[in-house]
């Protein structure tokens, strides 16, 4: 009974720290610029203005998101950037809220999760620049939360993630159902078609200026940049043999994911890991949607061995070098500390079972 006690005890505390840390980054990022937000605000002010938003810099969200956030502009600028801060802190502990309803774990446990989410350099910066990962991330979570009983519902949250950032529309093929693929791939047609005849002009531009050099661009060695490819350019390796690694763990974990018998958690965790390894940009913002292989290797690791690494993986992943130009001793390896933890993750993936 005492045991239980201090678990319950403990894993109050780590809420009341992981809480304040929380609070902390809500306030450190109310009435200031989100750069990111702010080109996302700017955007849907020229569109309305019937201009084209992608001839400026910046990231580069899809004209539909663009769309979807008009109700933001009702507000004045500042007032906008502090509701999607609200919102996106929302939408971390909801995606930790709907993982937990999809796989149980006790308090303690949970309660760690949301600590270490606090806490981590990537949910910190995506926050503080305004990016869209964790609303992602949200959808991505209630998809597999609802996957196995509303197929289609949660194929159409995919497709319309989808529009947001690239990735997730693959993740309906790794879902592995026909069904789910053809009503997804007629969800995809309808909304291209809509953002199509929303502004035409708007729409070509960004298909051929904007999306296909946003998929074969490469970010070098910007510290920021934790892909293998942000290694790879970091210790000058010849870029077609560069290409042809990515390659071959990309064809190897599709073949491991397609022709093996394992769970839809695995192969969704298989797959974030995968592509945030091989992308030509992974942001440290973008380690967010590790969570997800996160929680899942949490619910599932029995041995102390794992679940170090598990915790190495972890450390490799969240942490900033806040001067990264002052590292020179074996810089380049160092500089991609989150590529090192990604596989780590993959390796543990591979290993252990997982639903």
């Amino acid at each position: 009974m005492a045991k239980v006690s201090i678990k319950k005890f403990l894993a109050f505390f780590i809420i009341i720290i992981g809480t304040a840390s929380l609070l902390r980054t809500l306030v450190l990022n109310i009435d200031i610029n989100l750069q990111d937000f702010q080109i996302y605000y700017d955007s849907v002010k020229i569109l309305q203005s019937a201009e084209n938003p992608y001839i400026y810099p910046g990231p580069t969200p899809s004209p539909l998101f663009l769309y979807l956030l008009y109700p933001l502009t009702y507000f004045n600028s500042t007032t906008a950037a502090n509701i999607w801060t609200i919102a996106s802190i929302l939408f971390g502990i909801f995606s930790i809220f709907l993982l937990y309803r999809h796989k149980k774990m006790n308090l303690l446990k949970i309660s760690i999760v949301f600590l270490l989410l606090a806490l981590s350099f990537p949910f910190k910066f995506t926050t503080g620049m305004g990016q869209v990962n964790l609303l992602v991330l949200f959808l991505i979570t209630l998809f597999l939360l609802i996957y196995k009983r509303h197929r289609f519902t949660s194929s159409a949250l995919l497709v319309i993630a989808g529009f947001i950032k690239i990735f997730p529309l693959a993740l309906i093929l790794v879902a592995k159902d026909r069904k789910v693929f053809k009503f997804s791939l007629f969800l995809f047609i309808l909304f291209l078609l809509v953002t199509y005849l929303l502004s035409s002009d708007v729409f070509i531009y960004y298909s051929k200026d904007v999306f296909i050099p946003l998929l074969t661009g490469s970010k070098g060695v910007f510290y920021y940049n934790q892909s293998l490819d942000g290694f790879f350019n970091r210790v000058e390796l010849n870029s077609v043999i560069g290409i042809l690694i990515r390659l071959a763990l990309l064809i190897t974990v599709t073949l491991i994911i397609f022709l093996k018998e394992i769970s839809i958690e695995k192969r969704v965790s298989l797959f974030i890991v995968t592509f945030l390894i091989i992308s030509s940009v992974t942001w440290q913002h973008h380690l967010v949607f590790l969570l997800i292989p996160f929680y899942f290797l949490y619910a599932n690791l029995k041995s102390y061995s794992s679940i170090f690494l598990l915790a190495l993986a972890y450390l490799l992943v969240s942490f900033n070098i806040k001067n990264p130009l002052s590292v020179s001793f074996l810089a380049p390896i160092i500089l991609s500390h989150g590529v090192f933890g990604m596989f780590i993750l993959l390796y543990l993936l591979l290993k252990n079972s997982v639903k």
